[in-house]
């Protein structure tokens, strides 16, 4: 009975913490859309004889042309050494005190093919008697290491554990391929273990 209360809420708020994110971007970018359309609304009057259901189709293409070029010259800006820069004070300042920041921020990353692989490194660690799927999170000075173990079927939430290195075994598996493995309940884990480093 405990185990099937504690599937129930680690499944509930895996979920919960992977729709927020989701739910919050819709938003942004629909508060966004609003403020393009805003902007775009003076060109409306360029087509004065377009009938209106198609001069309101093209008003929301223009628009949303208009969205994506700003994200677009936002993106280059954040390349750049300067934009890095602000976005690391950013972070720094503000969004690294948000809980579970680096960790989704990583995720997404790898989501959209962004995915550093010194920012997430697959390991497996041995946790009560057994191997668990972990990321590492940090490498401490006194021979341990920091792991996140993602519960399954829904690898948003988990337990971050302390382990001795000699404890864990690191492998070249994407972030990716680890929650796959998660996803489904640990079918693919052969691959797993033929890829452990």
């Amino acid at each position: 009975m405990n185990n099937i209360t504690r599937f129930i809420k680690t499944t509930v708020a895996g979920g919960i913490i992977f729709l927020v994110p989701i739910v919050i971007l819709l938003l942004i970018l629909e508060k966004a859309l609003g403020v393009s359309r805003k902007l775009i609304a003076p060109v409306e009057k360029l087509f004065p004889g377009m009938a209106a259901e198609h001069r309101v189709l093209l008003i929301e293409l223009i628009a949303i042309t208009f969205l994506i070029a700003v994200c677009f010259i936002a993106g280059l800006c954040a390349k750049m050494k300067w934009g890095k820069a602000i976005i690391q004070k950013v972070e720094d300042a503000i969004l690294s005190k948000i809980p579970g920041y680096s960790f989704f921020k990583s995720t997404g990353e790898g989501l959209i093919g962004l995915e550093q692989s010194e920012k997430q490194k697959v390991v497996i660690a041995m946790y009560d008697d057994a191997w668990q799927i972990g990321i590492l999170v940090e490498e401490c000075d006194n021979d341990t290491v920091a792991v996140f173990l993602p519960d399954a079927p829904s690898p948003w939430s988990g337990s971050v554990v302390i382990f001795k290195k000699e404890q864990i075994k690191h492998t070249d598996l994407s972030a990716n391929e680890a929650f796959s493995i998660m996803r489904q309940m640990g079918k693919g884990v052969n691959k797993l273990f033929k890829r452990v480093l």
